[in-house]
């Protein structure tokens, strides 16, 4: 077994106390305003989406950013990849549809769950989803935290 989890509630309360700093009176805080640098210590566990919304509704993600921890659980660097909920040959497609959730909700999203990976490795995972904006209104981006076991 390959443990790789960091404490969830360190994670969670990282990333969602930073959320809070950069939103302030905002109902999404800027995705420009977001600095890597300010958790750095979890930053290797997190990767990030951006959001594209195509005809009628449908959307897509981009992996702009996989922690060195990320690429490990998922078996794959995916960075630079386009992606939808119904990609079934993207290991942890499953995260993909809380990621819908948070765009929706414009809110954090807690998750569990488990995926097997390119290695065929049962990965599983609990994971934080916080959702950042270019514009006032829509989500473009979405920073997910992950801690994760490899079985």
């Amino acid at each position: 077994m390959q443990d790789k989890m960091i404490s969830e509630q360190r994670l969670t309360q990282r990333l969602t106390t930073y959320w809070e700093r950069l939103r302030k009176e905002a109902h999404l805080p800027e995705i420009t305003k977001f600095n890597s640098n300010a958790v750095a210590e979890i930053w290797d566990f997190c990767f990030r989406v951006s959001v594209d919304i195509h005809e009628k509704g449908k959307r897509s993600y981009v992996y702009e950013y996989m922690g060195r921890e990320i690429v490990q659980a998922f078996g794959k660097d995916l960075t630079g990849q386009q992606v939808t909920g119904i990609s079934q040959n993207v290991p942890g497609v499953s995260i993909l549809g809380k990621i819908d959730m948070c765009v929706d909700q414009k809110q954090p999203i807690f998750e569990d769950g488990k995926f097997i990976n390119e290695k065929n490795k049962v990965v599983k995972y609990r994971s934080c989803m916080i959702p950042f904006t270019t514009k006032k209104e829509e989500v473009s981006h979405v920073v997910v935290g992950l801690s994760w076991r490899a079985f």
